[in-house]
């Protein structure tokens, strides 16, 4: 069973580029930030967001390091804004506030859904913040990555952001991080040796404790998510997402999705019945049924990114 909330039902929905321009279908009226998803910036340094973006539920979309951020109506699929930050990671929280990462500089910034102006400011302390999740039970912001040859895990919690760090020797550099719904915090990386490794920080925990699994995973690459019963890990270079039960440090393997034509994909997204996943190599965008998965049941061309994140208006 497919889900209501994914893109119009067509074989292919023409959105933008990831870098460079584009150019409006055949036959369309020229482009303007208000009525076309074909937009490009004038100028740097300017944000913008069509009237209304607020109204609309956001898929918020990141180039890796890129100079932009995009947010596209959700299910339309149309563009209604770009944020001139250059993301790397993406999250947001239940308000529909979203979180950008820039690792370079070491800062994550916060907007508001649909909204340009940035309202707080994070600084990770010089580590070079990747992947972020929000904790649902009580808002903190858990942000992963590391320096050199050592990974990192910071958690802003209250309204100043008080900032906690967590380290795991075994681990070079953390890639994602996910909640579940107690607000016990997962993080995979990779090991020294190359080997994937899952650690947890339970919901008041003051450490990280590394997770063993019953399943290989290839490598740190395909998001960790909260599925409403199950931890979700992807290992997309075999085009799975596995389900597992974590017990006791621990984590037991009850299911997983095959994603055909996922090879590429560089992190996945989970909203209900349906999972999404940017191709930043192909530059398009596939959605898949969960956890039925098999092939895509939408190609969205012309739309690619590492980071993903859904805003829900409220």
């Amino acid at each position: 069973m497919t889900n209501s909330r994914l893109f119009p039902p067509v074989a292919t929905i023409a959105l933008l580029a990831g870098c460079g321009g584009s150019q409006p279908p055949i036959g369309a009226a020229a482009a303007t930030p208000e009525t076309s998803a074909i937009v490009r910036h004038a100028a740097r340094g300017t944000s913008w967001m069509t009237p209304r973006a607020r109204s609309n539920d956001l898929l918020y979309l990141s180039e890796d390091g890129g100079s932009y951020v995009y947010a596209y109506s959700y299910p339309g699929g149309k563009l209604e804004g770009t944020l001139d930050t250059p993301g790397w990671g993406l999250c947001s929280d239940a308000k529909g506030d979203v979180f950008v990462t820039d690792s370079p500089i070491s800062k994550i910034f916060k907007y508001a859904h649909g909204g340009t102006k940035v309202l707080n400011t994070f600084d990770d302390g010089g580590y070079d913040p990747v992947a972020c999740s929000v904790d649902p039970t009580n808002g903190d912001l858990a942000v992963a990555g590391g320096h050199g040859s050592t990974s990192e895990v910071t958690i802003f919690s209250g309204v100043k952001g008080k900032r906690s760090t967590y380290t795991d020797a075994n681990v070079g550099g953390f890639e994602f991080c996910g909640y579940d719904g107690s607000g016990d915090l997962f993080v995979d990386g990779l090991g020294f040796n190359r080997q994937f490794v899952l650690a947890e920080l339970p919901k008041g925990g003051d450490a990280l404790t590394d997770i063993s699994l019953d399943q290989y995973i290839t490598g740190a690459g395909g998001s960790i998510q909260w599925d409403g019963a199950h931890l979700a890990i992807g290992d997309l270079q075999a085009e799975l997402i596995y389900q597992f039960d974590i017990k006791k440090n621990h984590g037991k393997e009850v299911s997983y999705t095959l994603l055909e034509g996922a090879y590429d994909i560089s992190g996945f997204l989970l909203d209900g019945e349906s999972v999404i996943g940017p191709d930043p190599q192909d530059n398009e965008t596939l959605v898949w049924s969960y956890p039925a998965g098999g092939p895509p049941i939408q190609t969205i061309s012309g739309v690619s990114g590492q980071g993903i994140t859904l805003s829900v208006r409220k």
